[in-house]
C-alpha cells in the first residue's frame, strides 16, 4: 500500500516541482554552453606568433654570433607551430631571423614593408583568419602590430630587448596576448 503525505509527495521522493526546475536548469546550462561553444565556430581562430628580429651587427647589418644562435631557437620553437605564413620586412635583420625557420617548415616568407604595421595587419587578417601565422618584426613595429590587431597598447621594446616571444590568438573581437620568452635573456 503506498502511502501519500500531506503534502502530496511520495515519502523518499522529491516534489515534481523540484525536478522540473532541475529539468530547466539544465536546459538552460546546455543553452550557454551550445552559445559559448558556437561564439568561436562563428569567427575563426587566428594565432600570431610575434618577435623582435634577432641580434644585429649594426642598422643594416648581419645578425651577430648571437642572433643566429637566437634565429636558430626561433626555428625549434616555432617550427611545431604549423604555421602558415611568416611576414618578414624588407630589411635583412628580420630575413636572416627567419630563414632558418622558413626553411624548416618549407615556407617562402612574405615580405611588407617595414614602415606600414597596418599592411600586414590587413593580410593576415584577408589571407591568413583563422590560421596560425609567424611576425618577425623591429622594437616599433611589434607593439604596432599588436594594437592594430585588438592586443594591448603600451607594450614597449627596448633597444638592447631580442628575446620576447608574443602570441596573439583573436577571434572575432576577443583577443588574448601572452607574453612570453625564448633564446638566451635579455640582458638587464
Amino acid at each position: 500500500m503506498l502511502k501519500i503525505d500531506s503534502g502530496g509527495a511520495r515519502p523518499g521522493r522529491r516534489p515534481l516541482k523540484l525536478w522540473i526546475a532541475c529539468i530547466a536548469v539544465i536546459f538552460i546550462c546546455c543553452c550557454v554552453v551550445i552559445i559559448c561553444c558556437r561564439w568561436c565556430r562563428s569567427d575563426p581562430i587566428t594565432t600570431v606568433l610575434l618577435v623582435r628580429h634577432a641580434e644585429a651587427k649594426r642598422i643594416e647589418g648581419d645578425l651577430t654570433l648571437e642572433g643566429q644562435i637566437r634565429a636558430k631557437v626561433l626555428a625549434h620553437v616555432a617550427g611545431k607551430a604549423e604555421l602558415d605564413a611568416i611576414y618578414i620586412t624588407d630589411i635583412l635583420r628580420t630575413q636572416q631571423t627567419a630563414a632558418q625557420l622558413a626553411s624548416a617548415i618549407n615556407l617562402v616568407p612574405i615580405q611588407m614593408p617595414a614602415a606600414n604595421s597596418q599592411a600586414v595587419v590587413n593580410d593576415i587578417l584577408t589571407n591568413h583568419a583563422g590560421g596560425r601565422v609567424m611576425v618577425v618584426g623591429h622594437s616599433d613595429t611589434v607593439p604596432q602590430i599588436i594594437e592594430l590587431l585588438g592586443g594591448p597598447t603600451g607594450i614597449g621594446l627596448t633597444m638592447n630587448e631580442y628575446d620576447n616571444l608574443f602570441v596573439l590568438t583573436r577571434c572575432g573581437h576577443r583577443v588574448r596576448l601572452v607574453e612570453l620568452h625564448y633564446g638566451n635573456p635579455t640582458p638587464p
